[in-house]
Order: C-alpha cells, then structure tokens, then sequence
C-alpha cells in the first residue's frame, strides 16, 4: 500500500494538474481506499468478526460505483454531442458576420468532441457572382478568425452564394 501511494504524494504536491495526472491521482485514492477496505476486513474475520467481509466487500463496490459514475458524468457529454451553449454560438456568428465580404451566417453548429476541444460548423453568404477562389478566401478568412478568437480546435466554413 504504501508503494503503491508513493505516486500519490507527488501528484498532491503539483498546483496544477493535467487531465491524465488528474485521472491518475483519483484512481490511486480509489485504489488505495479499496486495499485498506480489504486490509481492515480481513483483519476483523481473522479476529473472527465473518462480517467484516461482506462489509469490506460494500465499501469497495460503494467506492468503484462512485468512481464509476464519476467517468459517466464526465463523459456524457461528449457521447450525446454537448453544445458549448448560445453564448459561444453567437460570438462565432458575430465574428463571421464581421468579416470583409461575409453577407450573412447559417449556423453555426458546434459540439464538443473532446473534455476542451470543439467542433464548430457554419455556412457563410457571400456575394453571387464571385469566383470559387475568392468564397474560399473568404471562408479560409472566417475559419482562421474563428480559430484564432475561440477555443475552437475544428473549423470547417462553407461558402454559400
């Protein structure tokens, strides 16, 4: 146990922590909360208390269900497709609505697919009439500013005349 909770003492000591070290530090507590459940009740049916097993058995099950729906919790957003909400979705618009040559925005669309990275999605108008190079350089231009003014890791703009 107390090799095992080594790891533990250098992460407790970071100010800031990673996702991984994070994750890493939490599992160590879990385990280490699960060996000392086995540890005392083994101890108490040696010294003949036989339900100090099932005991132990509740409070190791109690601390992996917690665990559990933790990494549920955590995780339900990415796999429903969580939206970062209206505020974040209006800021994209303003950007590209205030970008030369943008007339309009359908969309934008974004989600989550990652703990911090996003997708987002949105069609710009652009003048009728321009060449195919020109709506592109307009879209190459939205995507950059949105990429650059947002968290925003994906980007995908699609001119429309």
């Amino acid at each position: 146990m107390l090799i095992a909770g080594a790891p533990l003492v250098s992460l407790i000591r970071q100010k800031a922590l990673g996702a991984a070290a994070k994750a890493q530090m939490i599992e160590l507590i879990n385990d280490e909360f699960g060996v000392l459940s086995a540890l005392v009740g083994t101890i108490f049916i040696a010294a003949g208390y036989p339900l100090a097993d099932p005991i132990a058995t509740l409070i190791v099950a109690t601390i992996i269900a917690v665990n559990a729906i933790g990494v549920f919790r955590e995780n339900l957003g990415l796999v429903l497709g969580k939206s970062p909400g209206e505020e974040y979705l209006a800021k994209i618009r303003q950007i590209a609505t205030s970008t030369e040559g943008v007339l309009g925005v359908i969309g934008p669309w974004a989600e989550y697919i990652g703990p911090d990275t996003l997708h987002v999605d949105l069609q710009i108008k652009v003048a009728s009439g321009i060449s195919i190079d020109e709506a592109n350089s307009i879209a190459r231009k939205v995507r950059q500013r949105v990429q650059s003014e947002t968290n925003c890791l994906y980007c995908s703009v699609h001119p429309e005349p």
